[in-house]
């Protein structure tokens, strides 16, 4: 699928996907991201230019076990990205504090599923990347001096499964596991003191990385 969408087409869509095409959809804006995602809508319709293939289920004829994989290539354009040193509190011109760009985002996924039987559950894998430029009117106003930089949402590796087994007619075990690599993030790196105040120098935008992410729960009822 190419061409442009605007904000009205994306949710449209966003209800016709499938659980697999959804996850892919939510790794470049998550939930977690009203607030962002509002500004982003805001500001102007989103336009997207996007290349997705599909391949074919892979499964038994009685879809007991179903094998999906996918692969995507995004390209964004109308990016939102704060200035370095941007003041967001109490800033009633908050459009002043942003800036545009592109950006791009492309990953490969892995879905394994058993929806029937005494054991089922799903595996499934993915491996994403998505990366962002943001350009000022001045030279001082780009940030990473022009050059693309990892998404806030770049997150490489996202493992989850799901198993639930039936022992019985009323006892049911169930357990889930997930692992996923962290979000970039920005730290600083120096700091000085001068007449009397405090400098902080900060890294590069989304330099870093926090620590990855796993959690496993299980139950039986």
């Amino acid at each position: 699928m190419t061409g442009q969408v605007t904000v009205s087409e994306y949710i449209e869509t966003f209800e016709k996907l499938s659980h697999i095409e959804k996850r892919v959809w939510e790794s470049y804006f998550p939930s977690e991201s009203k607030t962002f995602g509002a500004v982003l809508r805001a500001a102007n319709d989103s336009l997207i230019k996007q290349l997705r293939i599909t391949l074919p289920d892979v499964g038994d004829p009685q879809k007991k076990v179903v094998a999906i994989s996918e692969v995507y290539y995004k390209k964004l354009q109308n990016l939102l990205d704060y200035k370095n040193g941007a003041r967001l509190l109490m800033n009633n011109y908050i459009e002043s504090a942003l800036l545009t760009g592109q950006g791009y985002s492309y990953g490969l996924e892995f879905l394994l599923k058993k929806s029937s039987g005494r054991l089922n559950g799903w595996v499934s894998y993915t491996y994403s990347r998505a990366f962002q430029q943001a350009n000022g009117q001045f030279a001082d106003e780009k940030i990473n001096h022009g050059a693309f930089y990892p998404s806030v949402y770049d997150k490489p590796h996202d493992f989850s499964a799901v198993i639930n087994y039936k022992i019985s007619r009323r006892w049911r075990f169930s357990g889930n596991f997930v692992l996923s690599s962290g979000r970039p993030i920005t730290l600083p790196e120096q700091k000085y003191s001068y007449g009397g105040n405090e400098v902080v120098i900060y890294s590069d935008r989304n330099k870093y990385r926090m620590p990855a992410y796993h959690r496993m729960d299980v139950g039986i009822t």
